[in-house]
C-alpha cells in the first residue's frame, strides 16, 4: 500500500513531523515500511507548461498542436481528452519532443490518451517550469499491508494507525450529495447471497467523459495507479481512500437495464477490460446483466460495458462479496486486482455506503 506524505496532510491537517517519524510510527505499530521515495523519482524534473493552439480532426485521432514559447508541436490524441483552444496544459519535455504523460520515463504511445491542464490556482506562464512548485517536497511510503490487517488496505487506515500513534485528530474527505430520490428502472437481484451479502447500484446521469484534473491524476501516480478518466480514476481513488472496492458500468451496456449477481454457468466466457477472454466455471461469482456476465464480481470489470468516451450514465456498484470466494476465483482464473486484493482481506460493511456517496460527490465535482 502506497501514501504520500502530502495525501496524509488531506486527512491529517495537524500532521507536522518529520518522515522519519511517520516511519517509526508505522513501524512501531507492526507495519513493515518496504521503501520510502521522493516524488521527484515518480515525476518528471521537466514539466513545462504549454498553450493549446490548434486542434485537427482525424478519423482514427485527433491532432493537436501546443506552443512553447516560440516552438510548436504537434501531438496525435485520443477524441475525448482535448482542453479548448488556449488552454495552458502541463506537457513533459523530453529531448526534441514532449509527452502528455507527467512521469519519468513515460511509455512513449502512438497517440496520447489525453491532456492535463494547468491547474487553475497556478498562475503559471507558457514555457516556464513547473515541476518544483506541483511536485514539492513530497515523499512516497510503500507500507506492507499483512493479511489479518484488510482494514489498512486504504488511506483512511493507515490514516487511523498514524493517528493513534501521534495523538492527531483526522478527518475523512467530504460526501455530502444532493441526490435526486426517484427510483431508477434499474433493478438489481442477488441469486446467490452467500457469495454476495449487499449490493448497491446508483445511477449517474448527464455527464461527459473528460481527463481528471492535476490533483487527482496527481495522487493517483503517487499511489501506484494509473489515470484512465475521471469516472475510473474516482473510483479508484475513493477505493485507496476508503478501501472499499467500486466499479462503474457504462449503464447503456446493461441489458434490459438489469443486473442479478449470480454464479457463472460452466464454460460462460467474459472479455474483461485487459481484452483477455476469460472462461467461467460455476464456482464463480460474476455480476451479469438480462443476457450474459458483465463483470467478474469483485476482481475485474467487462470489456463490453466499460466506462468510454462515449459514456453518458454510468450504473455505480458497491457491494460486499465473499473474501474467500474472491481469493479462490482469483487464484483459478491467474488474476489479482487492487479490489480482489481488498476483499480476500475482508472490506468494512460500514463504508459502502460512504465510499459510493464519496465517489458520486468528486464526480459532480
Amino acid at each position: 500500500m502506497k501514501i504520500a506524505y502530502s495525501i496524509l496532510k488531506r486527512f491529517l491537517p495537524d500532521l507536522c513531523c518529520p518522515v522519519e517519524k511517520i516511519a517509526e510510527t508505522l513501524t512501531s505499530q507492526g507495519f513493515v515500511i518496504e521503501s520510502i521515495i521522493h516524488a521527484s523519482e515518480i515525476f518528471s524534473p521537466n514539466l513545462i507548461v504549454a498553450t493549446m493552439v490548434k486542434h485537427k480532426t482525424g478519423i482514427l485521432h485527433d491532432v493537436c498542436t501546443v506552443q512553447i514559447k516560440e516552438r510548436q508541436y504537434d501531438v496525435k490524441c485520443e477524441k475525448w481528452g482535448i482542453p479548448e483552444i488556449g488552454k495552458k496544459v502541463i506537457v513533459n519535455l523530453i529531448g526534441d519532443s514532449i509527452s502528455t504523460q507527467p512521469i519519468c520515463n513515460p511509455r512513449i504511445p502512438e497517440k496520447e490518451e489525453f491532456f492535463i491542464e494547468l491547474p487553475p490556482h497556478l498562475p503559471a506562464e507558457e514555457g516556464e517550469l513547473i515541476s518544483p512548485c506541483i511536485i514539492g517536497d513530497d515523499w512516497v511510503f510503500d507500507v506492507e499491508i499483512t493479511a489479518n490487517r484488510g482494514d489498512c488496505m486504504s488511506i483512511i487506515g493507515l490514516v487511523r494507525e498514524i493517528a493513534a500513534g501521534l495523538d492527531l485528530e483526522y478527518q475523512i474527505p467530504p460526501h455530502h450529495l444532493d441526490v435526486d430520490d426517484t427510483r431508477s428502472t434499474f433493478q438489481v437481484r442477488i441469486d446467490d447471497s452467500d457469495l454476495c451479502s449487499f449490493y448497491s447500484g446508483r445511477l449517474a446521469k448527464n455527464f461527459k467523459i473528460q481527463p481528471s484534473p492535476w490533483w487527482i491524476v496527481h495522487e493517483l501516480y503517487l499511489l501506484g495507479q494509473r489515470p484512465i478518466n475521471q469516472v475510473v480514476d474516482v473510483t479508484n481513488l475513493v477505493m485507496m481512500e476508503t478501501g472499499q472496492p467500486l466499479h462503474a458500468f457504462n449503464a447503456s451496456a446493461i441489458s434490459d437495464q438489469k443486473i442479478v449477481v449470480r454464479r457463472a454457468i460452466n464454460n460462460e466466457t467474459l472479455i474483461t477490460l485487459d481484452g483477455i477472454e476469460r472462461k467461467l466455471t460455476n464456482n464463480m461469482l460474476v455480476i451479469a446483466d438480462a443476457k450474459r456476465p458483465v463483470a467478474i464480481a469483485g476482481i475485474m470489470g467487462g470489456y463490453e460495458s466499460e466506462v468510454s468516451a462515449d459514456t453518458h450514465e454510468i450504473f455505480l456498484e458497491a457491494a460486499i462479496f465473499s473474501g474467500s470466494q474472491i481469493r479462490k476465483t482469483s487464484r483459478e482464473l491467474g488474476l489479482r486486482t487492487e479490489a480482489s486484493a481488498r476483499f480476500e482481506r475482508g472490506v468494512d460493511p460500514g463504508s459502502v455506503f460512504y465510499a459510493s456517496q464519496r465517489a458520486l460527490y468528486l464526480l459532480k465535482e
